[in-house]
């Protein structure tokens, strides 16, 4: 007994020693002349969020000038300001007392362009809008009286406005013309027939276009998403078809319903497909934070717009009811970051934000930021079967239109949540998402034309159906004192259970604008405050969603999956320590029932990091025997197995993974087939009989937000390097850090080479793989740290 407490407080001392160091491990730096050539210009200054204690910025200010830096904004709601600051400006900043925290003022993307996985001929079709040919077409602004005249012959299920009711709340007068709806985006195009500038009223251009050709909020050569989602927020149009059109065609073979063009001057044998966003008479003001390319923006850019907006209200320039943000990215400290902060305080003032849960699917643990804010309403993804069925007659073969081809392409007559809307729970163990919205092959408004028209399919196009409702709802509940939670909570009591899928799927369920109306109205209490964030949470993260293997570091787990049908999934997870370094699924007795050639099982592999997008294994289909393998840096297969997609870097980390099998959301039949899941790992190299090699070399140390060290000598070996920086608070902790590293190496050329920010993914620990490199440096730099030193250690391999 003396014995094992020995050898356990020995190895508490070495841990002890590694991650909280009395002094930095001696290390040779680069010379000063080589230093030079391997800091690039402006990679010693660092784009800052720097939270404050108090709205007096002076002190930090006059230090930011001092060391020749610059203010980009000062926060007028949010206790902070944005800035560019050299590195001798951090550490002085440090010392300020009204310093709170510093954080990396991190970019943010939209919520569409979804990742290509799976069968990269179908699955494709989701990364990018699908435009819809205007020949033969004509595209109609509809008054009000023509609004009717089509209002009484609506089918059932079309558009969203079908699908999730709002139909219904028009029909009670209801049709959001009380309501005002910022979009905080890519901008709005004014002039597009769907919208118009009775709609859309006003904005502002905040992106980094400003002071370049392509300033402006309302340009037909903004980024066609911004005017998308303003479509289906608020869009008022409706397309003439003749009765050859294909797509007035697979309209009526779904819906059964045929609305003559009579009434609008057009002969027999013409057709009106509408075109409507969710609160026809809304007003939108359009907010533009990303550039015309769509690129990601800068979070303290989105925080700006969110004040913009705040502003509007406050100032009474103009009467904000809801907010739309169809954007995020990953969060270390989800609900608790400035960017939920500010939403949190919107939503005080009587604003209700929604945002895009994000495009991080199939995995649990994967809604970003700002849709994890506590008082957001999160919007999850789905895909609607008439919708879905309409785009496939006219897509899989544009060359030939196929009417009733989309019936085998989704089987189901029920909606699902297709498989990149990202899942909750929060990290802190909330519930996000929220409710369901239509988010697959919407089709709307682009920028292209006045008459352009695209699907396009993402968590984006779900969010604005959301905030029409809210507009919806509004335009009763602020006549009787209605609040932001007020209507959260009716659209979540409102929303219809789809069958199967879990709550940290989609959230309350699918949005039913109707049944939301009736319960904001039975609602007894209005005026409620949202529940505050809890103050204080607990530093273990919530677990996934799914089936715990019994597998910690190690392990065999064998699963009989029967009869699961398209579109629907199971999760598994397991426990990977820092030791573990392989990971095999087998699958093996595949029955693919009816199959009309695109039957298969849709594999998923989700690293431990939470709220982002972060898949060693993208996806691969299996329709038979077979064998993936992964390794850090390697990924091998055979047997029945295609449409694999990962990426060849450290592929393990301590913390949670997830494996998601799907039946294939294009699958024609349901599916049975068994898998088996084996992790091994290797004991650390300090322990008899170990295989894992050590170091050649290390370091380690603490390191602060946005401090960044010196350049390590890391060396090379005949064959190149492998390089893994470890730290402390992992994905297995609450709030997670992040730190980066900037590699600079030299090649066999003789060439210096560098990777600004290598493997920099929220990933821990983070690896680069250099084959060709005589010699390597690196210096490292800490992303976020929320508030504390974090201990971190260098390793270097030699190949």
């Amino acid at each position: 007994m003396k014995r094992k407490l020995f050898v356990l407080l020995l190895t508490t001392i070495f841990f002890s020693s590694l991650f909280f160091p009395t002094a930095t491990f001696a290390n040779s730096k680069v010379s000063d002349d080589l230093e030079d050539d391997l800091v690039k210009e402006d990679s010693n200054s660092f784009n800052v969020i720097i939270e404050t204690n108090t709205y007096d910025y002076n002190s930090i200010k006059s230090i930011i000038a001092q060391y020749g830096g610059s203010i980009k904004t000062e926060f007028t709601y949010a206790k902070a300001l944005a800035a560019r600051v050299s590195l001798n400006a951090l550490m002085e900043l440090k010392r300020c007392s009204n310093v709170k925290k510093i954080f990396r003022d991190e970019l943010r993307q939209l919520s569409s362009s979804t990742p290509k996985i799976g069968k990269m001929d179908l699955d494709s079709y989701m990364s990018e809008f699908t435009q819809l040919s205007t020949e033969g077409k004509e595209i109609i602004s509809l008054s009000a009286s023509q609004r009717r005249i089509i209002q009484e012959k609506f089918p059932d299920t079309y558009w969203n406005y079908y699908s999730m009711e709002a139909t219904s709340v028009w029909n009670e007068g209801y049709l959001g013309d009380d309501s005002l709806a910022v979009i905080i985006d890519t901008g709005v195009y004014a002039e597009h027939v769907m919208i118009g500038r009775d709609t859309a009223i006003d904005g502002v251009d905040l992106s980094t276009d400003v002071g370049t050709s392509y300033e402006g909020w309302d340009l037909p050569t903004n980024h066609y998403h911004g005017t998308h989602c303003a479509g289906i927020l608020a869009g008022n149009a409706a397309l003439i078809l003749h009765e050859d059109d294909p797509l007035f065609q697979s309209f009526f073979y779904y819906t059964g319903i045929s609305i003559s063009a009579e009434p609008f001057g057009h002969p027999e044998g013409y057709y009106v497909v509408p075109l409507y966003g969710m609160a026809p008479e809304a007003k939108i003001y359009g907010i533009k934070v990303f550039d015309h390319t769509g690129g990601s923006a800068a979070t303290s850019t989105i925080i700006a717009g969110i004040e913009h907006a705040i502003s509007l209200h406050v100032q009474g320039i103009y009467d904000v009811d809801v907010i739309s943000m169809s954007l995020g990215g990953g969060t270390g400290f989800d609900g608790r970051d400035l960017e939920a902060q500010v939403v949190d305080y919107a939503t005080s003032l009587g604003i209700t934000v929604v945002s895009s849960s994000g495009n991080d699917g199939p995995a649990s643990t994967t809604v970003g930021s700002p849709a994890c804010a506590n008082t957001a309403i999160a919007v999850a993804a789905s895909a609607d079967p008439v919708n879905t069925r309409i785009f496939w007659d006219l897509n899989y073969d544009p060359s030939n239109p196929t009417v009733g081809l989309g019936e085998l392409l989704f089987t189901s007559d029920e909606p699902q949540i297709i498989y990149f809307s990202s899942r909750g729970l929060t990290s802190d163990g909330r519930l996000k998402p929220d409710l369901a919205a239509t988010g697959v092959y919407v089709l709307s408004a682009i920028t292209d034309s006045p008459g352009a028209l695209a699907w396009a399919s993402g968590t984006s196009m779900a969010c604005p159906a959301v905030a029409g409702a809210v507009a919806l709802l509004n335009d009763w509940g602020e006549h009787y004192g209605a609040s932001p939670y007020d209507y959260k909570q009716a659209l979540k009591r409102g929303a219809v259970q789809i069958p199967y899928y879990d709550a940290v799927d989609q959230g309350a369920g699918l949005l039913n604008s109707i049944n939301s109306l009736k319960a904001l109205q039975r609602d007894r209490s209005l005026g409620d405050d949202h529940p505050k964030l809890r103050r204080f949470y607990w530093w273990r993260p919530a677990k996934p969603n799914g089936i715990y293997t019994d597998i910690y570091g190690e392990g065999t787990y064998s699963v009989d999956i029967q009869d699961l049908a398209p579109g629907q999934n199971i999760e598994f997870y397991f426990k990977a320590t820092p030791w573990t370094n392989y990971l095999s699924i087998n699958s093996s007795n595949v029955d693919l029932g009816m199959d009309l050639g695109l039957n298969s099982f849709e594999v998923s592999v989700q690293s431990a990091v939470r709220t982002s997008y972060d898949y060693p294994i993208e996806s691969f289909n299996v329709w038979g025997d077979a064998i993936i393998e992964i390794r850090d840096y390697q990924v091998n297969w055979g047997g029945y197995i295609f449409g694999t997609n990962y990426y060849q870097e450290n592929a393990f980390q301590p913390g949670y993974y997830k494996i998601v099998i799907e039946n294939d959301w294009t699958s024609y039949d349901s599916l049975s087939g068994s898998f088996v899941f084996n992790v091994q790992q290797e004991k650390p190299f300090w322990c008899r009989n170990s295989m894992n090699q050590k170091p050649d070399t290390f370091f380690y140390g603490k390191i602060d937000t946005d401090e960044t060290t010196d350049y390590y000598h890391i060396g090379s070996g005949e064959n190149g390097v492998i390089i893994e920086l470890w730290w402390l608070h992992n994905w297995n902790w609450y709030p997670t850090s992040d730190l980066d590293m900037v590699v600079a190496w030299i090649d066999i050329n003789g060439e210096v080479n560098y990777e600004l920010y290598a493997g920099g993914s929220l990933r821990s620990p983070e690896g680069v793989f250099l084959p060709n490199a005589v010699d390597a440096y690196v210096s490292l730099y800490g992303y976020a740290t929320y508030g504390r030193l974090e201990p971190w250690i260098l390793k270097a391999w030699y190949l």
